[in-house]
């Protein structure tokens, strides 16, 4: 049984020429038949071994087959990506390790999905019904899968949804298996900690898509957790869609090859996404970013929603989404709030609370629950921690600066592998700095403030010259219609 443990390309003992009827195979040897569609015993040594042991010319699949269709082989993929490239020993299992360095004896093993991930075969969906995985690992994640959600349901009444995620995706029908708020971590110290939760999720996840007949999965943004998923998914025959690439144009291109084995297609929401990665010969499709395809009022109309006077100055407070980025970048925004409240440089300032957050010590700064667009469209002006708000007031027309405190260690690393001068999505698009940023350690207060201070002078030339920038961002992120754009994709590679 030791060989079934240790995930064998070949199913057979590491002796050359053995069959299962060998009579010096000992016992705790014993070849046992995969389950599945493989009918009978294990294949007769000849037709999957040389002579030498080594495996039959025709590519990791031998003449079998089946176990290269659960891997993802290029025969058996979708063609959104090419074939996966071959390994450093060249075809076949030479046990090459390179130029001019062979291996006699044993077959070199090869890397591939856990053994208890890549044994059983995916159950086919009987039910007569197509059923969809969909998964998002944070609150951005769970806006855009209830978007896509909802057009996945336009184009196919009937379909069934259901997988990971939040309230966003809960209100349009998909079912929650799993609830993603608590997934969402910052920084490296605490993607540590969070490793075991993630684990467990992890298998969870496994388990259920295989035993629940789905026709596709769809993974949105999250590459930490996604990128593993998907590859266990794919290596169970399962289609995968993965929306919003990882940002690897900004932490270097390392990570291509886990990207190809991890999904089917890949749809990316940056205009200069496509372009990136078509020059690295991977394909993908443009979908446009989801901010495109919200509804944003008018700063009257907002303010009126919000309670807030028209004439007043109103400073937006976003220290992110996320109890890690809240903890971390709410004590130094308050602070400036205060400092700013303290000038007469506003007159009001409001934090974008998130429910179940804590805001400690919020004193004269009000809390607008669980509404940011509003609140974004309402302020003068407006400090956010990086990341999809960004976008968000760029479509508001709302001048903002960026503040982004790290951990030390992440903030080391960080600058280390970073590959773009800027962290703001609004800057990376433009091309240049038109939104101040604030992330290199140790933080000044004061450059912030200065900087605000000029953007809340609502008639100023600071203010005006960023609208104007802010527009320009705007328009590249395309036409709305991101959402239905990612539906016919999933729905053109799902097959359902």
């Amino acid at each position: 049984m030791r060989q079934r443990t240790r995930c064998l390309g070949h199913g057979l003992p590491h002796r050359p020429g053995t069959i299962a009827s060998a009579s010096d195979l000992s016992g705790g040897r014993v070849s046992v038949a995969r389950p599945g569609d493989r009918a009978g015993g294990v294949p007769p040594a000849p037709s999957r071994l040389d002579p030498g042991g080594n495996r039959a010319p025709g590519g990791c699949c031998g003449t079998g087959g089946h176990r290269g269709e659960a891997r993802g082989c290029p025969a058996a993929r979708i063609g959104q990506f090419p074939g996966r490239r071959q390994g450093r020993g060249g075809t076949g299992g030479d046990g090459a390790r390179g130029k001019g360095r062979t291996r006699t004896g044993a077959p070199r093993h090869r890397r591939g999905p856990p053994c208890h991930l890549s044994r059983r075969p995916r159950r086919v969906n009987s039910t007569g019904s197509p059923r969809i995985l969909i998964s998002a690992g944070e609150p951005s994640g769970d806006d855009f899968g209830a978007q896509v959600a909802r057009e996945l349901r336009r184009l196919r009444p009937g379909l069934v949804l259901e997988g990971c995620g939040g309230r966003a995706m809960a209100a349009e029908g998909v079912k929650i298996r799993w609830d993603a708020s608590g997934m969402a971590v910052m920084g490296f110290g605490s993607a540590m900690l969070a490793l075991p939760a993630h684990w467990r999720r992890y298998r969870q996840m496994v388990r259920a898509a295989t035993a629940g007949g789905y026709d596709g999965a769809v993974l949105i943004d999250y590459p930490g957790f996604h990128l593993r998923l998907g590859s266990a998914l794919r290596a169970r025959g399962l289609p995968v869609i993965q929306l919003v690439a990882p940002q690897l144009w900004a932490w270097g291109s390392g990570r291509l090859g886990r990207l190809e084995r991890a999904a089917d297609a890949v749809g990316v929401v940056l205009p200069f996404e496509e372009a990136w990665f078509a020059s690295r010969g991977v394909r993908v499709t443009h979908l446009g970013h989801p901010v495109a395809d919200r509804y944003y009022p008018e700063r009257g109309q907002a303010r009126q929603s919000l309670g807030l006077a028209t004439d007043e100055t109103v400073l937006g407070i976003f220290p992110g989404s996320r109890n890690t980025e809240i903890a971390r970048h709410w004590p130094m925004m308050r602070d400036i709030a205060f400092r700013l409240l303290d000038e007469g440089a506003c007159s009001t300032a409001v934090v974008a609370g998130v429910p179940g957050a804590e805001y400690r010590q919020a004193g004269r700064i009000r809390i607008a629950w669980d509404r940011p667009r509003e609140l974004l469209c309402a302020s003068t002006a407006a400090i956010i921690k990086s990341g999809t708000a960004t976008l968000e007031a760029a479509c508001a027309g709302t001048p903002h600066v960026v503040l982004y405190r790290a951990a030390r260690v992440s903030y080391l690393l960080a600058r280390r592998r970073l590959t773009v001068p800027w962290i703001g999505l609004a800057n990376l698009i433009a091309g240049a700095e038109i939104v101040p940023e604030f992330w290199h350690q140790p933080i000044r207060s004061e450059a912030a403030l200065g900087a605000l201070r000029l953007l809340l002078d609502d008639q100023g030339e600071a203010a005006n010259r960023q609208r104007a920038a802010l527009d320009d961002v705007r328009a590249r992120l395309g036409a709305p219609g991101a959402a239905a754009r990612a539906a016919n994709l999933v729905l053109a590679v799902a097959r359902c």
